[in-house]
């Protein structure tokens, strides 16, 4: 019998990390379900979705309103719905408690994935305890990496956690007909500390003198803070050639991709606040780029050193400068075997890993 499934997510999209584990677990699992419905975040940007899908959720934040919000998003949401479900699939962390509490109602089961930081960083507010007493009900955890699933163990012990790594989407992402590196090494995502912005600048910077001919592009929001503004004045002081793109286009983060000579994303771990995959590792290697990487993060599961990346020690502008340097002398010594390396290596991660392991725990819940 196929489980009628109520997905909490905060958006039904390829523009963000969450919402292309949103995209690719629910159209995984289209077949496995009779019926479902998506409920998003309110100002969500959603594609078109399988399932009836209704941006409507207010309750993500962790401030003095979220009793009220969750109170407010579960009465909403059995509104909308009309109905009760067989399965509550949580898709981001920050939703877990109104999963808890949806699932209560309907006498549902809760299934939750650990993504990463908002598994552990809501632990240090005042919803601490309801957060980690919703993770510890849910008939399910998955986690999308080891790592991620060892950081919430180390907070929350004996948790029975199971894992499927993530995978990459050969529809959306290809390596290029024709193999044309140019000189620029490519940031993709908010430049913010996790993110390791301020390391890969550095460390470009000292690339750079021996590399005059090279730029940095940064693909992806960019807020406004105190972290980036720094950080400004010290591309400015070098007079360092960074472009800051904004959000692009998917065709065109793909050309940009197949063109570089290598994507850098040197992630940083902080005791509430890490990387928890860094898929878009794996979508660089896809379209035939070099990606970099940092140690002691869930990158050791992603990026195989010296094959389809480079790894470096966290903060390590030194190292990453050297991690450059290799990148360049690959790319400029045998581009077109560079782009079959990463591709090759990005083929061993599927979705088709994490929708199995969910398809199990779908049909092993509703038969219980």
């Amino acid at each position: 019998m196929r489980p009628r499934v109520l997905y909490l997510t905060s958006e039904y999209s390829l523009k963000s990390g969450w919402g292309s584990c949103s995209v690719n677990w629910i159209e995984g699992l289209r077949s496995e379900v009779a019926s479902a419905v998506i409920l998003t975040y309110s100002e969500a940007d959603n594609s078109s979705a399988p399932w009836p899908i209704y941006p409507i959720l207010r309750s993500q934040e962790f401030g003095r309103l979220k009793a009220l919000l969750s109170v407010w998003d579960s009465c909403l949401a059995r509104i909308i719905t009309g109905q009760n479900f067989d399965i509550v699939h949580t898709l981001v962390e920050p939703l877990i408690m109104l999963g808890d509490v949806l699932a209560k109602k309907m006498n549902a089961k809760h299934i939750v994935q650990c993504i990463g930081t908002y598994s552990v960083s809501p632990l240090k507010t005042s919803w601490g305890t309801r957060h980690s007493q919703a993770i510890k009900d849910a008939d399910q955890l998955i986690a999308i990496s080891k790592y991620t699933a060892g950081r919430l163990k180390e907070e929350i012990p004996n948790l029975k956690i199971s894992v499927a790594l993530l995978g990459v989407d050969k529809n959306f992402f290809s390596p290029p007909k024709e193999v044309v590196k140019e000189k620029y090494f490519l940031f993709v995502g908010q430049p913010k500390p996790r993110k390791g912005f301020k390391t890969a600048i550095e460390a470009f910077r000292v690339f750079y003198k021996s590399n005059p001919q090279y730029r940095f592009l940064v693909a992806g929001k960019v807020p406004e803070t105190h972290y980036l503004k720094n950080i400004k004045n010290y591309i400015s002081k070098h007079k360092l050639p960074v472009k800051f793109l904004g959000e692009v286009s998917h065709e065109r983060l793909v050309e940009l991709f197949q063109s570089c000579t290598a994507h850098v994303l040197p992630s940083v771990s902080m005791p509430y606040n890490f990387e928890g995959f860094g898929l878009v590792h794996l979508e660089a290697n896809r379209c035939g780029a070099l990606s970099i990487g940092t140690r002691g993060t869930a990158n050791e599961e992603v990026i195989k050193d010296h094959e389809s990346g480079y790894l470096v020690d966290q903060s390590d502008s030194e190292n990453l400068t050297k991690a450059m340097l290799c990148a360049e002398r690959q790319v400029r010594l045998d581009p077109e075997g560079v782009v079959l390396r990463c591709v090759k290596h990005a083929s061993r991660f599927s979705w088709n890993t994490s929708v199995q392991l969910i398809k199990k725990n779908y049909n092993k819940k509703i038969n219980v």
